[in-house]
């Protein structure tokens, strides 16, 4: 937009500012950046959004964020007062949402997979392969050879690859990790008066549905609020489970707490004799001898899948106290039934890469990880009915000890 443009739409009294393009600016032209002063007359008042599409990856040049502006509120990113910018993760166009104590990552052309999530001059809490980098989605690849390469994604309707429940034995298989991580999304980014949100919607291909997921960085708080929204657009009820995948950063003496957990049922274990699938094991004496917690042990060797039940006061909390800081979250149990846990302190790894340190602690509905023995055998499947929609969040919270 040129300035004279800039100018006109001020005279005339616009009010918002629309744009369907990378960026309001010429990208290769910085002079125009004069022009916001202008903008911000216009828009002063308003939300501001920005929608952000599947980007070829080979033509989209990420532009830097604009400078800091004097009249910027704390957190804000440049001058026009928004928490938001565009950038690039290893190649990919991605989108940084920033608050006063907070930022987050997201790469909406991989399955919107979080990159990123951190206290402002903390420390990184997702966990980053070294093994397998960031690649674009192939629907119907397996989730652990080509994409876990670390991050948050979203599973649904199943985690681990299994038979359709009730399908013909021909049926394909549901994917590895389910359909959202190679899903094409719709998303939009906007500031509002409580803080900046991050939408991203993906609909389904072996079922009909729409999937829907909110970020919010609290503007006054170091907290991220994650909503959810399900939606069936068809004709014939279908069993579901959903998790979220946030694969963590952890080291020896991280500490986790599972406040008024007292038992975890096993879905998966490597590497260790004492305990098998599907026993039903207390917790966290099972896996250490501190009763408040699990501490992640300098040798490890092992790694396991669990599951529990969400119990009333709905937290669960990760503590490093080497930094000092904590990540809890909180979920409300009438909405969020279990929390998964894939430990893994150096015990698992696909076929021919070295075992991962990692912790995955993962709200969710339904366990475990295969869709069809959660209905035949753990029966915790939900069913959504045509019409139906079912909605629910996640709150995170980053503090210092």
């Amino acid at each position: 937009m040129t300035g004279d443009a800039a100018e006109y739409l001020v005279t005339q009294g616009v009010l918002l500012v629309g744009i369907d393009s990378l960026n309001i600016d010429d990208t290769e032209d910085w002079s125009r950046l004069s022009t916001r002063p202008c903008l911000r007359r216009v828009c002063r008042s308003s939300n501001i959004c920005v929608t952000f599409r599947a980007f070829p990856n080979a033509s989209f040049a990420s532009s830097p964020s604009p400078p800091r502006s004097p009249a910027s509120g704390a957190g804000r990113c440049g001058p026009l007062d928004m928490s938001f910018r565009q950038t690039t993760v290893s190649g990919f166009p991605a989108v940084a949402l920033r608050s006063a104590d907070l930022e987050v990552v997201a790469v909406p052309s991989l399955g919107m997979k979080l990159t990123n999530l951190r206290r402002r001059n903390g420390r990184e809490w997702l966990w980053r392969s070294d093994q397998i980098p960031l690649a674009p989605a192939r629907p119907g690849a397996s989730y652990v050879e080509t994409a876990d390469s670390g991050g948050w994604d979203e599973c649904f309707p199943t985690v681990g690859p299994c038979p359709v429940p009730g399908a013909p034995p021909d049926t394909p298989p549901l994917p590895d990790h389910g359909e959202l991580w190679s899903a094409p999304w719709s998303s939009s980014v906007y500031d509002h008066a409580t803080g900046t949100t991050l939408a991203g919607t993906a609909k389904g291909s072996v079922w009909p549905y729409e999937f829907h997921r909110e970020i919010t960085l609290d503007k006054d708080e170091p907290v991220a609020r994650f909503r959810y929204r399900l939606r069936h657009t068809g004709d014939t009820p279908f069993p579901w489970i959903w998790s979220s995948h946030p694969l963590l950063n952890v080291q020896p003496g991280s500490t986790l707490a599972l406040p008024g957990i007292t038992q975890v049922r096993v879905d998966a274990v490597h590497g260790r004799q004492d305990i098998e699938p599907g026993d039903v094991v207390s917790w966290p004496g099972t896996f250490g001898e501190d009763p408040d917690g699990f501490t992640f042990p300098e040798e490890g060797g092992w790694a396991a899948k669990l599951f529990g039940d969400i119990v009333p006061q709905g937290c669960m909390t990760l503590t490093d106290p080497r930094r000092g800081e904590r990540l809890e979250f909180v979920v409300r149990p009438e909405e969020v039934t279990q929390v998964g846990l894939w430990i893994n302190c150096r015990g698992w790894a696909p076929a021919g890469r070295t075992p991962y340190y990692n912790l995955a602690l993962e709200p969710c509905i339904g366990a475990p990880d295969r869709l069809d023995l959660a209905v035949t055998q753990w029966q915790t499947a939900q069913t959504l009915h045509p019409g139906e929609e079912r909605v629910w969040s996640v709150e995170l919270r980053l503090s210092e000890q």
